[in-house]
């Protein structure tokens, strides 16, 4: 049946119908939904130019400049450690951050400017489904949101995205276009960028990398293989693939330090039985298929001056089997003149066909590793299926059977691609998922005698009501937890399989901002110290190392001092202690290790006499140390 909708036409709304039906291109996505281009529209009812203003070549829509102010404006949120869903917290070098990615990649660009070697992320597809994060563009209150029910429980905002929105490709841009731009100053100068999509918005992202990244440093697009049998995409068309977009920070290091190389060359057919001083060496081919009219161009006589025997290449009739010479003449003579054509001087070497042969040399090589083809995702390995078979294995639960992680070797391929002249860098994920990236730098490490490390980003999104996670980040440490153990069983590999979880939080910090002359005398002892109750020792020196621009897989060790609790990040990369009224002797214990950087609490300090002999100690014993207190 039909519904009535007891209301009379909407003439605007039909009326951009028939101009869509029409002239689609004259419709476009602004601030209040869709409408019509009138200048495009013009354009298209007139013989002649219509509009003479100046064009340009750029991606633009509605929200761009909001976008960018969104990447730019600085964050107050900052990182709290999990150590209980830690494994192996104060050793290993794995990272794992609950939370929105876009404030977690701000509070990582001090610390990881230029140090992320590969970044893997597999961002929504932007299917109509929902997906999560707390961008505002001051387009509603948190109140609002929470009375619409736009935000769910962690404060996340939830927006359903459906095709037919005003802003449909709009919102997806604006989300994932300020989280690229922040991601392309953690790449190292060879570093490089994949990215999983499929056709929804292949175009929107390829425009979107080719701002951020520069047209020139875009390295391919690969096809992946999706699906084993039918998967409907459109009547009559059955969809089997995906892309993975590839992009270099800087193409010319990448290149220049062969970064992106494929699987390496066998030579166990290469040896050097006569002792030739070129090295080792394999026959090389001598004939090769004729193709685009070329026939005839390499067909000459090769005498065989010990057994005087002239050969020519095959005469065939069959247009599609026809082979000349490898090597035109020239070339060939050349090789003869080098020694690098060998006539057999004996007929019983001579085996009817060819009379000689010609050596390939190792050393030619010109690379130790096959070129990577666009189609290297394209077969059975990387298809959704065998990811979803990927994470039951880990479990040994199929209530994953409808999930649609990445397969672990589509990652590992990735790793393997991107870190050919690396065997110890940062991969990074900031769509983490089910944590697909961090079994595979596991695997990878165990396979290849590597020591790369992970970072993981996902935002607390809530799983399936009938799971047993709460959210997606339980699942994806979990994850890593069983995989790790599973690992290790089988393998007994010496690794780090351990991971180090935070939290994104506000800033430890209070938000002070009475004037001195409206506070009253009781109110005073509030602000003997600026850090918030709830917040301990740990939470203070992650917000320090982050503050400092040191990385979170540094080694933290505790020491007693003197009754004192200090923290030591890296030996002497920092010294912290906070506890209150410390004494001057203790400036004598850090002081040996000569530290870079020295952080007190003001609490440290009972006397303003103590807090200047300490630091004009400090500046005595080592004289190189950066002293701060913390209010």
């Amino acid at each position: 049946m039909n519904k009535l909708e007891m209301k009379t036409t909407d003439i605007v709304n039909e009326n951009i119908k028939y101009i869509k039906d029409r002239f689609p291109n004259a419709i476009v996505e602004t601030e209040k939904g869709f409408e019509v281009d009138f200048n495009t529209l013009k354009q298209e009812m007139s013989n002649i130019i219509a509009d003479d203003t100046k064009e340009k070549y750029q991606l633009t829509w509605p929200g761009k400049k909001e976008a960018i102010l969104l990447a730019n404006t600085r964050t107050t949120k900052t990182l709290r450690p999990l150590k209980e869903k830690s494994v192996d917290f104060d050793n290993t070098e794995n990272i794992y951050i609950e939370g929105d990615n876009l404030e977690t990649l701000k509070i990582l660009q001090e610390s990881y400017l230029n140090k992320i070697k590969c970044i893997y992320i597999d961002p929504p597809y932007n299917t109509g489904n929902d997906f999560i994060y707390n961008d505002n563009f001051n387009k509603n209150t948190n109140e609002e949101l929470e009375d619409s029910g736009q935000v769910d429980e962690e404060g996340n905002r939830l927006i359903t995205n459906y095709e037919s929105s005003g802003k449909y490709h709009s919102n997806w841009i604006s989300n994932i276009y300020p989280r690229l731009k922040l991601s392309r100053n953690l790449l190292t100068d060879d570093g490089i960028i994949f990215i999983s999509i499929d056709d929804n918005e292949l175009c929107n992202l390829k425009k979107m990398c080719d701002e951020i990244f520069g047209e020139y440093n875009f390295v391919c697009n690969f096809i992946r293989k999706t699906s084993f049998g039918e998967k409907t995409a459109k009547p009559n068309i059955n969809k089997h693939h995906d892309y993975v977009l590839c992009y270099a920070k800087k193409i010319n290091v990448v290149q220049s330090k062969e970064v992106l190389n494929g699987e390496q060359k066998e030579f166990t057919n290469y040896s050097n039985p006569d002792n030739d001083p070129n090295g080792p060496w394999t026959k090389d081919s001598y004939l090769i298929k004729i193709d685009n009219g070329r026939y005839g161009f390499a067909r000459y006589a090769i005498t065989n001056p010990y057994l005087n025997i002239t050969h020519y290449p095959p005469v065939y009739y069959d247009e599609n089997n026809r082979k000349q010479w490898h090597y035109i003449e020239e070339t060939f003579r050349e090789m003869e003149k080098r020694g690098q054509v060998v006539y057999y001087k004996d007929k019983s070497e001579y085996n009817g066909e060819y009379s000689f042969f010609i050596k390939k040399y190792k050393k030619d090589v010109e690379k130790t590793n096959s070129n990577i083809s666009t189609l290297a995702f394209d077969n059975n390995s990387f298809v959704n299926a065998i990811g979803t078979k990927d994470i039951i294995n880990v479990f040994d639960d199929k209530e994953f059977n409808n999930s649609y992680p990445k397969p672990v070797e589509l990652v590992k391929k990735i790793i393997q691609y991107s870190n050919w002249n690396s065997s110890n860098s940062i991969i990074l994920d900031f769509f983490s998922g089910s944590a697909t990236t961090a079994e595979a730098v596991l695997k990878y490490n165990v396979e290849n005698n590597t020591k790369h490390r992970f970072i993981l980003i996902q935002v607390p999104e809530r799983c399936n009501e009938k799971s047993k996670y709460l959210n997606i980040c339980e699942l994806g440490e979990e994850r890593i937890r069983r995989a790790g153990k599973k690992i290790k069983e089988e393998t007994n590999a010496n690794i780090d399989y351990g991971f180090r979880v935070y939290k994104v939080d506000s800033s430890n910090m209070k938000d002070v901002y009475y004037k001195p002359n409206d506070l009253e005398q009781a109110q005073l002892n509030l602000f003997e110290t600026n850090v918030k109750e709830d917040r301990t020792n740990e939470d203070l020196l992650t917000q320090i190392i982050l503050d400092l621009g040191l990385t979170l897989d540094l080694k933290i060790e505790e020491k007693n001092i003197l009754s004192n609790k200090v923290y030591y990040v890296a030996e002497n990369s920092l010294v912290a202690c906070f506890d209150k009224n410390i004494g001057i002797n203790i400036v004598d214990e850090i002081c040996k290790c000569k530290p870079l950087k020295i952080v007190f609490k003001e609490e440290c300090f009972n006397t303003d006499n103590l807090k200047i002999n300490v630091q004009e100690k400090i500046k005595k014993l080592s004289p190189e140390s950066e002293v701060y207190v913390l209010w």
